[in-house]
């Protein structure tokens, strides 16, 4: 066994047996839900893993979240196992919202907006690691149908889950927060169009025509006039919020694509075309995509390199100011860390009238393996039980790995539209490409023709053309000039993908030939340079999402501090 296996294996038995010294002093409840925490943790790691892996095909991810499908597959039985065990441990927090809490965790121990008692000091991290990936977990899991508590909750918990570090923290300095990035801000609009389409379906006619004044009025719903005062009052705390000039710049940049965005949208009268304009599964890519790259931001607070929540723990990665998106305070000093043991007393006298953990049980559920495995944990067998539970989910994680989930890959095709906003976003601001989505992309100055386009998928668009031109001896236009790309270059990356080709080909007993073709692909072709696919069309797992080898570094997005 390898020195990095064994310490894995050494974290993991430390976070099984974690409150083991803590639980035998608390009374029944409080001991069942924070025992519980690592099967929690760990069920929720696995499904977000699974998800995340297969960002590139939404399409499957809505087979994968529709139990009454009649198309059914070794992956899809995967994933409705996990969802049935992560609904099911969910039941063990008697929370009446759908998103969990400290006082969730710890009843009775841990109480609202304050600070962690001193039983619980030194394994704040973990607890609120467990909560933010089930709160995470459960947002996507909504957004996808597989519950159904609705756009309401998207859009209510959307800055709490995925921007955790702008929350007011009762300090008078806002120094500590964390700004709004652009990327957060963008998701935010796109889940705000969503909700209105959500909103605006009930009332499509059988003309496919839009009701103006229904438009009108969700819209107002959707992106309130006082939406710039909520976001500052939840970055400062405020309520005299003043006017636009005591917002951030991101802050006011966001109001502005929210305000040309409305006016887009108003443009439609055709229902079918709006949808088509605003798909809602390249939204869920997107959702997805962001957590993929910027777990640790979400879950720890951290942005920048560093290690990924979904592989490993590590309470160094940890920001404080997490624990306020998760309903406490942090600790200032430790007289306030202290609970009593007049009001630890107290507590187990409260809940002493449950005989046993079976009695406690009725509570949550009846007829349930799963919750059964939960309460066994917090027994003398609670070690066994959830090393259990954690290799029949590691395992059946494994099998979809060793099955191979087949993911969609229809080629977006780039339409003369987009292609032609572009070359005027090519000839306004050169290879700007932050500056040109700035200008066409989501909420865009101009239009939003490029609003489904990444910076990454302009820049190969534009390469590609420019390759094209130099292939063909055709004279290059002035606006592909300043555009990265040369033959060399290009030879050179081809030869090293029949390079690549060949190797494959003798390691699996194929043909060079279907290899290097397979490798190649439309990389031999001539075609016309507008017709070319850049390389979005041919993505991949390159995040070895269940490769034992993921690195710590794994999902870090090198363009997170790039704010509005």
């Amino acid at each position: 066994m390898s020195v990095a296996s064994t310490h894995v294996d050494e974290a993991k038995s430390e976070n099984l047996n974690r409150f083991n010294n803590i639980i035998g002093s608390l009374p029944l409840r409080t001991s069942l839900t924070i025992s519980s925490l690592c099967l929690l943790d760990n069920i929720s790691t696995q499904l977000l893993r699974f998800l995340i892996f297969n960002s590139n095909s939404p399409q499957i991810i809505a087979l994968y979240s529709d139990s009454q499908s009649n198309i059914s597959s070794g992956e899809t039985e995967i994933f409705q196992t996990l969802l049935k065990l992560f609904k099911q441990v969910r039941l063990i927090y008697n929370t009446r919202t759908p998103l969990l809490n400290v006082h969730d965790v710890a009843p009775g121990l841990w109480f609202p907006n304050s600070p962690p008692p001193l039983l619980l000091r030194g394994h704040e991290a973990y607890i609120i690691t467990a909560i933010r990936k089930a709160n995470l977990l459960t947002f996507i899991l909504t957004a996808i149908g597989c519950f159904n508590y609705g756009f309401e909750l998207l859009q209510s918990t959307f800055l709490d889950i995925f921007c955790p570090n702008t929350l007011f923290t009762g300090t008078a300095s806002t120094d500590q927060n964390g700004k709004f990035l652009k990327s957060q801000a963008i998701l935010y609009l796109d889940l705000k169009t969503q909700a209105f389409i959500a909103g605006l379906k009930e009332f499509k006619s059988d003309t496919n025509g839009i009701p103006k004044e229904k438009q009108e009025e969700i819209l107002k719903l959707v992106f309130p006039d006082n939406l710039a005062e909520q976001l500052i009052l939840r970055r400062t705390g405020s309520s005299n919020l003043g006017t636009n000039g005591t917002m951030t710049p991101s802050e006011r940049d966001f109001i502005e694509r929210c305000e040309r965005r409305k006016d887009n949208l108003l443009q439609f009268d055709q229902f079918d075309s709006l949808i088509e304009s605003y798909d809602f599964n390249h939204f869920i890519k997107e959702i997805l995509d962001y957590c993929n790259r910027n777990m640790g931001l979400i879950i720890w607070g951290k942005k920048g390199r560093g290690k990924s929540p979904l592989y490993s723990f590590d309470d160094n990665e940890f920001d404080n100011q997490i624990i306020y998106a998760s309903g406490a305070m942090a600790p200032n000093d430790s007289s306030n860390l202290n609970i009593s043991g007049t009001a630890l007393n107290n507590l187990q006298s409260r809940e002493g009238t449950f005989d046993s953990i079976n009695d406690a049980s009725q509570d949550f559920s009846n007829n349930s393996q799963v919750l059964a495995a939960a309460i066994a944990a917090s027994s003398s067998n609670r070690t066994n039980a959830n090393n259990m539970t954690q290799s029949i989910v590691h395992a059946a994680v494994a099998a979809s790995a060793q099955n191979g989930v087949r993911k969609l890959k229809p080629k977006r095709t780039w339409s003369k539209t987009e292609e032609d906003t572009l070359i005027e976003g090519l000839k306004e601001v050169g290879p700007s490409w932050s500056k040109i989505l700035d200008l066409y992309g989501p909420g865009g100055k101009i239009n939003e023709n490029l609003k489904s386009r990444t910076q990454v998928q302009l820049k190969d668009k534009a390469r590609n053309w420019k390759l094209q031109y130099l292939k063909s001896g055709r004279e290059l236009p002035d606006y592909l000039a300043k555009v990265t790309g040369n033959l060399d270059k290009a030879y050179k990356s081809k030869k090293k993908a029949i390079a690549a080709a060949s190797a494959a080909s003798n390691a699996s007993g194929i043909s060079t030939g279907e290899a290097i073709s397979s490798q190649v692909g439309s990389q031999s072709e001539s075609v016309p340079p507008t017709q070319i696919e850049s390389n979005e069309n041919q993505e991949t797992d390159q995040n070895g999402l269940f490769d034992n080898n993921a690195n710590e570094t794994t999902g870090f997005d090198p363009t997170l501090g790039d704010s509005i």
